[in-house]
């Protein structure tokens, strides 16, 4: 005589299923995770290269205004004379210099730029003409973002660090522009910017 037993049906149980799904929520959080976490290092990373460039860029562009400044004096359009170099503060300062022509664009040697920390930034100021004897439109540049605190100092012939500098009442341009900086993340950073001769590098004879 045959008894017919109960076939063992296949598959997973209830609980077999659970199992299966509790640790693949495990791994799901903990693979989550972790590609929050690259994510994050990979987001802090540009970060910092996007202000070392900054960085990079501002200095650059700081030495090449300094290191050609020129002793011209502008005319205001009320006739007032101002001096090659000005500094009213540590906050800002403006200078006569002369200008590389790379890409042969027709515009003046000489322009008339002004560096000013405002609200956390440093702000580049330049006009198209060099004497301001009509109502200009001024172009602004931000070179640097997040500064906590950014102090300009002027150094003298015998090496004195100055706050203020009129090259008029003066006679005479400051040898070096020191600017010290101190981001809102803690870094700082000192830089120091030696005056051009004030002479035209790109004339011969004089």
């Amino acid at each position: 005589m045959h008894i017919n037993l109960p076939c063992k049906t296949s598959g997973m149980t209830l609980i077999e299923v659970m199992i299966a799904l509790f640790i693949f929520a495990i791994i799901s959080v903990i693979a989550i995770t972790s590609l929050r976490s690259v994510l994050l290092q990979q987001e802090a990373i540009q970060a910092r290269q996007q202000s070392l460039q900054q960085l990079s860029r501002a200095q650059l562009q700081i030495q090449e205004d300094v290191e050609q400044a020129i002793n011209r004096p502008i005319r205001l359009s009320n006739g007032t004379l101002v001096g090659a170099f000005v500094a009213e503060n540590t906050q800002r300062f403006e200078l006569t210099h002369f200008q590389t022509n790379v890409t042969q664009e027709p515009r003046a040697q000489l322009q008339r730029v002004r560096y000013v920390w405002s609200k956390g930034q440093l702000l580049r100021i330049t006009w198209p003409n060099l004497d301001q004897v009509s109502p200009q439109k001024e172009n602004i540049r931000v070179l640097l973002e997040d500064a906590q605190q950014l102090q300009m100092t002027y150094i003298d012939a015998q090496g004195h660090a100055v706050s203020t500098w009129n090259s008029l009442a003066q006679d005479t341009m400051p040898s070096a522009v020191k600017i010290q900086w101190l981001a809102t993340t803690g870094g700082a950073l000192e830089w120091w910017f030696l005056l051009g001769n004030g002479r035209n590098p790109f004339l011969q004879g004089e």
